[in-house]
């Protein structure tokens, strides 16, 4: 497969759905990484993903994903020049076409993990089977059932695995807490109000209103 039989679309499909808890991956730098949670889409400036949480040898990271292609569109499209990418921890592309190395806003590199290594002969994909105008024909009812029955479970596996992760670090309440702040940012501050439940995790706010109510008294 060559870079332009490839579109951005499916390697960014190939991310969200079908790397999660691989053992066999390694970056650009010949780092082992492993996908714990692959984030939620992006739908303003910044990377494609965001909150993404991913293992390597050394420690675990929380952070953005970008998805390109190839490499050297991270220079093409400038993202060195812009701080919305300065919370990339991985970027993640289908060909290395460049050693160059990686590098955010300010001044931290980043690994780069290339899939062409990764990804088989494709298969058709459903939805490539339906066309738009087709799409609500009774023959492709099930197809599309099918396909958001598998959207729903995909997407629910992966918020399961952020809690449990969260959990696992912070424990149930925060994990809560934090959910709760970043549902409460809508789509436009949910990173806001996630770096501000991180900020003042919940067992620095109970402990601030418990002395609060001491002073009361």
């Amino acid at each position: 497969m060559t870079p332009a039989a490839v579109t951005e679309k499916e390697v960014l499909a190939i991310w969200q759905t079908s790397l999660r808890e691989r053992t066999d991956l390694l970056t650009e730098e010949s780092e082992p990484v492993t996908i714990i949670y692959p984030g939620r889409r992006n739908d303003d400036r910044g990377a494609d993903f965001k909150d993404a949480v991913i293992t390597t040898r050394q420690r675990q990271l929380k952070g953005d994903i970008e998805i390109h292609v190839k490499a050297s569109h991270w220079w093409t499209h400038q993202h060195h020049l812009d701080p919305a990418y300065n919370r990339v921890v991985l970027h993640v592309v289908y060909q290395k076409d460049t050693a160059k190395a990686i590098v955010l806003e300010n001044g931290f590199k980043v690994p780069t993990l290339a899939l062409e290594n990764y990804i088989g002969k494709r298969s058709p994909s459903p939805f490539s089977l339906i066309s738009c105008r087709g799409a609500a024909y009774r023959g492709n009812i099930k197809i599309l059932g099918n396909i958001l029955d598998e959207a729903g479970d995909a997407r629910f596996s992966a918020r399961v695995k952020y809690f449990q992760t969260t959990v696992a670090h912070s424990g149930a309440g925060q994990a809560l807490y934090q959910g709760i702040m970043t549902a409460l940012g809508y789509s436009k501050n949910k990173e806001a109000m996630a770096e501000l439940a991180r900020r003042m995790p919940l067992e620095l706010l109970a402990s601030a209103a418990g002395d609060t109510v001491l002073d009361n008294d």
